[in-house]
């Protein structure tokens, strides 16, 4: 039924907005009377705090069982075969769909992980490429599905101007600081009319913000926590290391301040925020934690962003 209503949500934007909005209003409102009761400024929770909640939210975490997660001898977070091709089929198929591609030439994907949704697109006779700055992490198989594989920097595309018809990006922008630079790249790849679709999140002030819930399944627990507390623990238990480094801290308004940038070269043609709201009981259990370290209340419970661009020729 879940499913259900969100496929109903997804294809009805105008039911999606209604949705949307009446989320935010009542997260909001839920946040600022947290953050009203509060007394003090920020402050931080204690291991044992922390190690109650880790058993609290335990079954929150991606493979958390108490057991390492990796392999510290490849230092690798292991990923089911099956779930990428999955991820890929589906992320293919989502992109097919979408009006824009139909009569799409070239496609071009940011950081293409594994290389399965431009493999999946490949596999269906269409030009795919993708790029990514770690090349070892590219799987033949897609390679052999037709797609082209390429180890890049976004912030220097190595294609000629006007090389591709369609450029999209699911995860990857909350990884990256120099957006401005990347879509000043992907502006000069596309052709006249070309599209640039992206989905991507956690953004990092919202629950899994830090992309850690394979090592530390507890919400929101960039605010909760020390780092070095965070740390320790993991390096008891035997969890992959946290990689703050790989995430860009952007708050919700620095996106939406991108988006105004590029607005004069790029047309927005669907733009939607997703929220959740089941962890804010941990903003109103301890608000101390998070007064003072938001630009905007949404930033607590926007988790993600998905949009569809489209670029606006210059004469």
């Amino acid at each position: 039924m879940k499913q259900t209503i969100r496929r109903i949500l997804m294809n009805n934007t105008m039911l999606s907005s209604v949705v949307d909005s009446s989320r935010i209003m009542i997260g909001r409102r839920r946040v600022k009377l947290a953050l009203r009761q509060s007394s003090g400024g920020p402050s931080r929770l204690d291991r044992q705090h922390l190690d109650s909640l880790i058993e609290k939210y335990r079954d929150r975490g991606i493979g958390f069982d108490g057991k390492p997660t990796i392999n510290r001898a490849t230092q690798k977070v292991p990923f089911k075969p099956v779930t990428v091709n999955a991820r890929g089929k589906i992320a293919a198929n989502e992109i097919c769909a979408m009006t824009p591609a139909h009569t799409t030439k070239d496609f071009l994907e940011i950081g293409c992980g594994e290389g399965q949704v431009a493999g999946f697109l490949a596999a269906e006779g269409r030009s795919a490429t993708g790029i990514d700055l770690n090349g070892e992490r590219f799987d033949p198989q897609y390679v052999e599905f037709g797609a082209k594989l390429v180890v890049a920097d976004a912030g220097e595309i190595p294609f000629q101007d006007e090389d591709f018809d369609f450029v999209y990006s699911y995860y990857t922008f909350e990884h990256i600081s120099d957006l401005d630079g990347l879509l000043a790249e992907v502006y000069r790849v596309l052709r006249p009319g070309g599209h640039l679709f992206v989905q991507f999140g956690p953004l990092y002030n919202s629950p899994w913000g830090l992309h850690a819930t394979y090592a530390v399944p507890v919400p929101y627990c960039q605010f909760l926590f020390d780092r070095g507390m965070m740390d320790d623990y993991v390096e008891e238990s035997g969890q992959y290391p946290i990689r703050y480094d790989e995430l860009d801290g952007w708050s919700l308004n620095q996106y939406r301040e991108l988006w105004n940038r590029f607005g004069t070269i790029f047309t927005c043609v669907k733009y939607r925020e997703w929220s959740k709201l089941n962890s804010l009981d941990l903003v109103q259990q301890f608000p101390e934690c998070f007064r003072g370290r938001v630009d905007h209340l949404d930033d607590l419970f926007v988790t993600s962003i998905r949009a569809l661009f489209q670029k606006v020729s210059i004469v």
